[in-house]
């Protein structure tokens, strides 16, 4: 009887302590979160953000002001637009597009693997499910002209794409296009030379004022044999005098979103570099050339803006983050 007794007591107690490991790992499985409930978590989170970044991207695009706003903070993006000669042929691309009823970061994205996390932050490793959002804006000139050189609209396509989080699930992207018509503020040189005059510095000539100005500034100071005899040295007209211009352009240019210092090349030319944007893992730059030129002097007196003329833009890289191809020269 003793020893059957003992056998008793042994397995109750091994009933009990099964039944307390049961109750504790029953516990514990309650309190923690599975894999499958962690990512139809993500999945609803990134659902709720791809859903907001569409309202507000579709709500940016109905007021032009948004437009016009990234465009002035995008010069670089629409540097075509500015020039003298308008060309904008083969020209456009991403640009970030800014809210101004709000001063948070640009709603889009530039990189092609930038995007956005399920929790509205910004992230790289686009598409994933670290980083499945991406929102894209993208322009094009609407030509008036064969050349583009008197272009006045502009095309945005905007899209919003959600990679898939959880198996057997499917790419949600939305998409939408509009036009506007911003506002091209010229500087004074190129406004004078899209209308076909020359600028000397401060003015704006017509052709035929600035050949007179250089034949009269010209150190022989006598016309040919064909416009006949030279004049009387006392009857030369004295070269007139070359102002130096009149304007500054800021120590910054915004690129791609944001401030960066001008690094001085000349008194009137500057550039800067940028993380690359084609790979910005492997630590390369892209470099823009801007040359610094008068604005309208009626509007803005005294006030230059920068005009970009050059871009060196770095390769792109490989999957293991390494550059492929040489640099390409723009």
């Amino acid at each position: 009887m003793g020893t059957r007794g003992q056998s008793g007591n042994v397995i109750l107690l091994l009933l009990l302590g099964l039944f307390v490991l049961g109750v504790v790992g029953g516990g514990i499985f309650l309190l923690s979160p599975s894999k499958v409930g962690m990512e139809n978590r993500t999945a609803e989170e990134a659902r709720a953000a791809y859903d907001e970044a569409v309202a507000s991207l579709d709500r940016a695009l109905k007021d032009p002001r948004n437009v016009q706003d990234s465009l002035e903070r995008n010069h670089s993006s629409f540097d075509c637009l500015f020039r003298s000669d308008g060309d904008c042929r083969g020209k456009g691309g991403a640009f970030l597009l800014y809210d101004v009823s709000q001063m948070k970061r640009p709603l889009s994205n530039l990189a092609r693997d930038s995007g956005v996390d399920s929790l509205g932050r910004a992230c790289k490793g686009f598409p994933s499910a670290a980083c499945p959002l991406q929102v894209e804006t993208v322009w094009e000139p609407v030509c008036s002209g064969p050349r583009c050189e008197n272009t006045q609209s502009i095309k945005v396509k905007a899209k919003v794409t959600l990679a898939p989080i959880l198996e057997n699930q499917v790419p949600l992207e939305w998409t939408r296009e509009s036009t506007f018509t911003p506002q091209i503020a010229l500087s004074g040189a190129a406004s004078c030379e899209r209308g076909g005059g020359v600028w000397a510095n401060t003015e704006c000539l017509t052709a035929t004022q600035a050949a007179e100005r250089q034949i009269a500034s010209s150190p022989k100071g006598k016309p040919d044999a064909i416009t006949g005899p030279a004049p009387d040295a006392r009857e030369e007209r004295p070269a007139d005098p070359q102002m130096p211009p009149q304007y500054e352009c800021p120590n910054q240019i915004v690129v791609q979103g944001q401030y960066y210092p001008v690094q001085w090349l000349t008194a009137d030319r500057g550039q800067v570099s940028v993380p690359a944007m084609s790979c910005p893992a492997a630590g390369l730059t892209d470099v823009f050339v801007f040359q610094c030129a008068a604005k309208n002097p009626a509007t803005f007196p005294n006030e230059g803006q920068w005009i970009q003329v050059e871009a060196v833009m770095s390769p792109p890289c490989d999957e293991q983050g390494n550059p492929v191809g040489g640099a390409g020269r723009y």
